[in-house]
C-alpha cells in the first residue's frame, strides 16, 4: 500500500473561522458568482475580436481565478458583472 501525506499551504498566522457556509444550489453544488475583475484582454474567437476578464469568484481563492468572455459573463451573471465594469471603465 502506498500512503499519500497531503499538507496545506500555510497562508499568514492568523485562523479565520466563518460561521456562514456558502450558498449551495438544488444539487448541494457550491454557488460561486464573479466578484472581481483582476485583468482585461482582448483575444480572437471564432474570428472576432472579444474581451476576456481574468475573473475571481466568490468562495474561491484568486489564484483560482480564470478568464472568460465578458459578454458571455454579463448574459450569465448581469446583477453581477454590470457593476464590475462600471468600476473598471
Amino acid at each position: 500500500m502506498c500512503y499519500v501525506s497531503l499538507l496545506k499551504k500555510k497562508i499568514g498566522d492568523a485562523t479565520v473561522i466563518s460561521s456562514k457556509l456558502p450558498m449551495a444550489d438544488k444539487e448541494g453544488w457550491m454557488q460561486i458568482v464573479p466578484i472581481a475583475i483582476l485583468d482585461r484582454k482582448m483575444m480572437k474567437k471564432d474570428n472576432r475580436a472579444v474581451i476576456v476578464g481574468l475573473i475571481q469568484w466568490s468562495n474561491l481563492y484568486p489564484e483560482d481565478a480564470i478568464w472568460k468572455d465578458l459578454e458571455d459573463l454579463q448574459k450569465q451573471f448581469p446583477e453581477c458583472i454590470t457593476p464590475l465594469l462600471a468600476d473598471t471603465n
